[in-house]
């Protein structure tokens, strides 16, 4: 396996006080040829645990999407045994990427104000 392209440095405080390092990792997107683009990423800690898993799209921006998607669901889940913080501040960085749709062709993309002219 080639290098991670992406590395950040976590800390879990338990309740109890006690600290333990999480680590995420993510590597760029990899043609795999039976499944499409994959983007591999592993979360590592607490204690010995790592959890592998990966995004896969139909290009390498939809499977990098899809881990970016994916981390941040696994790293909320981490919450539940202590405050995950990153960069010294109370959470960890990775904001939930909403799952959005595809714009309907001929409708706007969202309401006018009234009143106010649209932007060309």
């Amino acid at each position: 396996m080639q290098l991670p392209i992406a590395e950040r440095e976590l800390t879990l405080k338990r309740p109890d006080g006690t600290e333990e390092a999480i680590c995420v990792l993510l590597w760029k997107p990899e043609f795999r040829h039976e499944r499409g683009w994959e983007v591999d990423f592993e979360i590592r800690g607490p204690g010995s645990e790592v959890t592998r898993s990966h995004g896969s799209g139909l290009d390498a921006f939809q499977a990098l999407h899809g881990a970016l998607h994916m981390i941040p669901i696994l790293m909320d889940g981490l919450g539940t045994l202590g405050q995950v913080s990153a960069h010294g501040d109370d959470w960890h960085w990775f904001p939930a990427i909403p799952v959005l749709t595809k714009p309907t062709p001929g409708k706007p993309r969202s309401k006018p104000t009234p009143g106010k002219p649209r932007s060309k």
